[in-house]
Protein backbone atom coordinates (compact mmCIF):
# COMPACT_ATOMS: atom_id res chain seq x y z
CA UNK A 1 0.00 0.00 0.00
CA UNK A 2 1.14 3.40 -0.76
CA UNK A 3 1.53 6.32 1.96
CA UNK A 4 -1.57 7.89 0.21
CA UNK A 5 -3.73 4.31 0.24
CA UNK A 6 -2.83 4.20 3.65
CA UNK A 7 -3.89 7.98 4.28
CA UNK A 8 -6.73 7.87 2.27
CA UNK A 9 -7.74 4.27 4.10
CA UNK A 10 -7.07 6.06 7.85
CA UNK A 11 -9.51 9.11 6.97
CA UNK A 12 -11.81 6.64 5.56
CA UNK A 13 -11.80 4.65 8.83
CA UNK A 14 -11.87 7.91 10.75
CA UNK A 15 -15.05 9.67 9.63
CA UNK A 16 -16.98 6.53 7.63
CA UNK A 17 -15.72 3.64 10.34
CA UNK A 18 -18.46 3.54 12.73
CA UNK A 19 -20.56 2.81 9.55
CA UNK A 20 -18.58 0.78 7.14
CA UNK A 21 -15.94 -1.98 7.53
CA UNK A 22 -13.02 -0.98 4.98
CA UNK A 23 -10.81 -3.68 3.82
CA UNK A 24 -7.49 -2.48 1.22
CA UNK A 25 -6.80 -4.31 -1.67
CA UNK A 26 -9.14 -6.60 -2.41
CA UNK A 27 -9.50 -8.53 -5.60
CA UNK A 28 -12.56 -8.42 -7.45
CA UNK A 29 -13.23 -11.83 -7.49
CA UNK A 30 -13.89 -11.91 -3.51
CA UNK A 31 -17.00 -9.17 -4.03
CA UNK A 32 -18.16 -10.07 -7.76
CA UNK A 33 -19.68 -13.84 -8.21
CA UNK A 34 -19.59 -15.50 -11.76
CA UNK A 35 -22.59 -16.55 -13.07
CA UNK A 36 -24.07 -18.69 -16.20
CA UNK A 37 -22.74 -21.98 -17.43
CA UNK A 38 -19.72 -23.39 -16.28
CA UNK A 39 -17.40 -21.81 -19.16
CA UNK A 40 -19.28 -18.74 -18.63
CA UNK A 41 -17.71 -18.74 -15.12
CA UNK A 42 -14.77 -19.89 -15.56
CA UNK A 43 -14.24 -17.23 -18.47
CA UNK A 44 -15.58 -14.63 -16.11
CA UNK A 45 -13.51 -15.76 -13.15
CA UNK A 46 -10.45 -15.44 -15.32
CA UNK A 47 -11.42 -11.92 -16.89
CA UNK A 48 -11.87 -10.40 -13.12
CA UNK A 49 -9.05 -12.54 -11.18
CA UNK A 50 -6.50 -10.09 -11.98
CA UNK A 51 -8.10 -6.94 -11.14
CA UNK A 52 -8.26 -5.52 -7.35
CA UNK A 53 -9.65 -2.01 -6.07
CA UNK A 54 -8.06 0.19 -3.58
CA UNK A 55 -10.63 0.24 -0.85
CA UNK A 56 -13.98 -2.23 -0.04
CA UNK A 57 -16.95 -0.99 2.00
CA UNK A 58 -18.80 -3.75 3.75
CA UNK A 59 -22.04 -3.22 5.50
CA UNK A 60 -20.99 -4.29 9.50
CA UNK A 61 -23.34 -6.94 10.17
CA UNK A 62 -22.79 -9.00 7.41
CA UNK A 63 -19.63 -7.59 5.85
CA UNK A 64 -21.96 -7.20 2.39
CA UNK A 65 -19.89 -5.02 -0.08
CA UNK A 66 -21.40 -2.14 -0.28
CA UNK A 67 -19.57 0.71 -2.47
CA UNK A 68 -15.83 0.64 -3.62
CA UNK A 69 -13.63 3.56 -4.10
CA UNK A 70 -10.59 3.83 -5.98
CA UNK A 71 -7.64 6.53 -5.62
CA UNK A 72 -6.69 7.77 -8.82
CA UNK A 73 -3.01 8.81 -9.20
CA UNK A 74 -1.48 9.55 -12.34
CA UNK A 75 -1.17 6.17 -13.24
CA UNK A 76 -4.82 5.87 -14.19
CA UNK A 77 -4.18 8.51 -16.90
CA UNK A 78 -1.90 5.83 -18.93
CA UNK A 79 -3.84 4.36 -21.90
CA UNK A 80 -3.71 0.28 -20.51
CA UNK A 81 -4.84 1.52 -17.03
CA UNK A 82 -7.47 3.93 -18.65
CA UNK A 83 -8.78 0.62 -20.46
CA UNK A 84 -8.61 -1.61 -17.22
CA UNK A 85 -10.54 1.61 -15.20
CA UNK A 86 -13.27 1.47 -17.67
CA UNK A 87 -13.71 -2.71 -17.38
CA UNK A 88 -13.76 -2.23 -13.68
CA UNK A 89 -16.50 0.05 -13.98
CA UNK A 90 -18.48 -1.81 -15.73
CA UNK A 91 -18.38 -5.31 -13.73
CA UNK A 92 -19.12 -3.35 -10.58
CA UNK A 93 -22.35 -1.82 -12.29
CA UNK A 94 -23.56 -4.87 -13.74
CA UNK A 95 -23.41 -5.86 -10.10
CA UNK A 96 -24.75 -3.01 -8.24
CA UNK A 97 -22.07 -1.94 -6.33
CA UNK A 98 -21.12 1.68 -6.88
CA UNK A 99 -17.83 2.67 -7.57
CA UNK A 100 -16.10 6.17 -5.91
CA UNK A 101 -13.16 7.73 -7.78
CA UNK A 102 -10.89 9.79 -5.65
CA UNK A 103 -8.59 12.27 -7.19
CA UNK A 104 -5.00 11.94 -5.65
CA UNK A 105 -3.89 15.44 -4.40
CA UNK A 106 -1.94 14.53 -1.59
CA UNK A 107 -3.53 15.36 1.57
CA UNK A 108 -7.02 13.70 3.20
CA UNK A 109 -9.04 15.31 5.53
CA UNK A 110 -11.76 12.69 6.58
CA UNK A 111 -14.61 15.41 6.33
CA UNK A 112 -14.11 16.41 2.89
CA UNK A 113 -13.40 12.77 1.84
CA UNK A 114 -16.61 10.90 3.53
CA UNK A 115 -18.68 13.86 1.71
CA UNK A 116 -17.02 13.37 -1.65
CA UNK A 117 -18.01 9.48 -1.53
CA UNK A 118 -21.34 10.28 -0.38
CA UNK A 119 -21.65 11.99 -3.44
CA UNK A 120 -20.35 9.76 -5.63
CA UNK A 121 -22.51 7.05 -3.92
CA UNK A 122 -25.41 9.16 -5.03
CA UNK A 123 -24.40 10.03 -8.27
CA UNK A 124 -23.83 6.59 -9.25
CA UNK A 125 -27.73 5.72 -8.39
CA UNK A 126 -27.78 4.37 -4.92
CA UNK A 127 -27.54 4.95 -1.60
CA UNK A 128 -25.41 3.60 1.26
CA UNK A 129 -26.78 1.27 3.68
Amino acid sequence: MTSAERECYHALVAEMGLDYVFFPQIHIDAIVQPTGTRNDRFYAFRHINQKSVDFVACETKQLRPVFVVELDDRTHNQPKRIERDREVERILRDVGIPLVRIENRGRFEPKALAETVRKGIVNAGTKPV
